[in-house]
């Protein structure tokens, strides 16, 4: 009979002790599947023991009378940015994001020379780009079409390879290198010269075509030089230059200078005109007056220069 028992409670142990241990297990696993919560946090049934609901793990602090709860602390601190990274980052709760930035900045150190700091997002300059160590070829060929100007080194720059070209502005010069030396490949300024040798008989009223315009191109005249050649004690010879239309050259035109100029031996130069625009296709006539003559003069030499205005 005792022994009956005897196996009995053996028997309720074991049922007991198995009970028990998959309670355990059932609690872990139940911990693990519960959403996060504040601190360490183990599923322990409420006061009423109806449901297994989450509660921190506390320890009881009993004082006079009554009793309080103290929580275990969070497994770590909350995360934060550092200034420096408050640039490039956000953070919401745990989460961490890029910021947006201003449009053509890029994350880079400072723009001088100085001490490192902590790069920002700013615009480039020349100094974040190294110089290259090779020139650039360009394999296929630039269209420029729909492009209204190019503009090319300037203001009296240095060339020192065949190929190159430039712009003076001191001279208004297009130039060119070539062989071992910059030369003038086109230039505003442009000028016309002849001379006109005494006839035997008189300088008085001559009327003499020098020159014609352009075909399709007007000009301006910017300086007459006029150098004579005679003798006596003061040789000279008064002069103009006469605009006549293409179809008029018979006919009278328009005086270029405001007055009759006087050449010299050491030559006249002359700036100021009446008329400096010469039409395209008209003729440039010389033309003396009724006495233009003093002492003995055997050669005029007169030296037009001008501008093509531009189409």
């Amino acid at each position: 009979m005792h022994k009956m028992k005897l196996r009995k409670l053996k028997a309720e142990i074991v049922r007991g002790g198995i009970a028990l241990f998959l309670l355990s297990v059932f609690s872990f696993l139940l911990c693990l599947s519960c959403p996060a919560q504040v601190g360490v946090q183990f599923p322990f049934g409420e006061a009423s023991g109806s449901t297994a609901t989450h509660a921190a793990l506390t320890t009881g602090v009993h004082g006079a009378g009554a009793s309080t709860l103290a929580t275990v602390a969070q497994l770590h601190a909350a995360v934060t940015l550092a200034t420096s990274g408050d640039v490039l980052l956000g953070l919401t709760g745990q989460a961490l994001s890029l910021d947006t930035q201003t449009a053509n900045t890029v994350l880079a150190g400072r723009v001088d020379a100085g001490t490192a700091l902590a790069p920002t997002f700013r615009a480039l300059v020349a100094a974040d780009i190294p110089a290259l160590s090779y020139e650039p070829v360009i394999a296929a060929a630039v269209d420029w079409g729909g492009k209204t100007s190019l503009e090319i080194p300037n203001d009296n720059p240095t060339m020192s390879a065949v190929g190159q070209l430039a712009f003076d502005t001191t001279q208004n010069q297009l130039l060119g290198y070539v062989g071992s030396a910059a030369a003038v490949m086109a230039s505003p300024a442009r000028h016309i010269s002849f001379t006109i040798l005494y006839n035997g008989t008189s300088w008085a009223s001559l009327v003499i075509p020098i020159w014609q315009a352009p075909l399709a191109e007007s000009v301006t005249i910017t300086t007459i030089d006029a150098t004579i050649q005679g003798s006596g004690a003061a040789p000279a010879l008064a002069y103009n230059l006469e605009e006549r239309a293409y179809a008029g050259l018979a006919s009278a035109g328009t005086d270029v200078l405001t007055t009759d100029a006087s050449a010299d031996a050491d030559g006249t130069e002359s700036t100021s005109f009446a008329n400096a625009g010469i039409a395209a296709k008209a003729h440039l006539v010389f033309t003396t007056g009724a006495t233009p003559e003093t002492d003995t003069v055997t050669a005029i030499t007169v030296t037009v220069y001008y501008t093509v205005d531009r189409l």
